[in-house]
């Protein structure tokens, strides 16, 4: 019964649901922001102009809401002026608008539509260029290089004045986390930090300054282990001496030393010291 249901009725069927958002996603980018049809405004940017419609805006934005239909000069303007914006960023805000979705967005270029999200008061926005941005940075960690120490570090700061708590959090995350490589790659950024930053990074740092100090006092302890060693370990190899000719050293020593007492006591006796002629008289042999 539950299956019947879900196969006849197509409101239990979020598969089925999932692909029709899709599709009217697909047809209104493909429509109103790629062709621009029937498009009943145009925004005026600094490098160029959009085309859009003003019932899809009004019903997606509060603020174009009430541009659009308070007592303004825009309420009734075909043509209207959004300085400080650019083509690139505005048609990333028409995709949300329109879609509910943000194509992908890299971390070098995201802020400019956090400024224009936040002045428009879009939240949801927001949270979904913070999760492209953080999924962007993710893939710059895998790098050997150093550019995602670097988007961060440009990021931090601007994120928390545009409301961006969950992508400056991140940053300041991973930052702490490679602390070591953003001193020896930008020390004089570090320092522009607001002081609240620099002593967050300082506290938070990994490894840490307590970490740093045992390791240092452990290998200056070791150091001076070895150094103690080196002599006692001479010492003894210079008594010890070559197993190989151990004995026969010793035998020397003792064969000398039996050879000078043999020759000390040939001296001390007394028909040793009788001329050699007068052994030959005597008859005695001399070998």
């Amino acid at each position: 019964m539950v299956l019947g249901t879900l196969q006849t009725r197509d409101q239990f069927n979020n598969d089925l649901n999932n692909r029709y958002k899709q599709v009217v996603r697909q047809r209104l980018e493909d429509i109103c922001l790629e062709q621009g049809l029937f498009a009943d405004v145009t925004f005026e940017l600094d490098d160029g102009s959009v085309p859009a419609h003003k019932a899809i805006l009004t019903a997606r934005c509060d603020v174009m809401k009430a541009m659009f239909s308070g007592d303004f000069r825009e309420s009734s303007a075909k043509v209207i002026v959004f300085p400080g914006v650019r083509e690139y960023t505005f048609h990333k805000l028409l995709c949300y608008l329109y879609t509910d979705e943000v194509p992908a967005i890299s971390s070098a270029r995201c802020l400019n539509l956090l400024e224009l999200a936040n002045r428009l008061c879009l939240p949801r926005l927001v949270n979904l260029v913070e999760s492209r941005v953080i999924e962007d940075l993710e893939r710059l960690s895998q790098n050997e290089g150093n550019e995602a120490v670097e988007n961060c570090l440009r990021l931090l700061e601007p994120c928390k004045l545009h409301n961006a708590d969950q992508l400056a959090d991140w940053c300041m995350n991973y930052l702490c986390v490679n602390y070591n490589k953003l001193c020896k790659m930008s020390p004089r950024s570090v320092r522009l930090l607001h002081p609240e930053n620099q002593e967050y990074l300082n506290e938070h740092r990994w490894p840490p300054v307590w970490y740093l100090k045992d390791y240092d006092y452990y290998q200056k302890c070791l150091a001076e282990r070895d150094r103690e060693n080196k002599p006692t370990l001479k010492r003894n190899r210079n008594q010890s001496g070559c197993l190989c000719f151990s004995g026969t050293s010793k035998t020397r020593r003792e064969s000398s030393s039996g050879g000078e007492g043999t020759a000390s006591s040939a001296n001390n006796d007394p028909q040793s010291e009788r001329p050699l002629f007068d052994s030959i008289e005597s008859g005695e042999q001399v070998v």
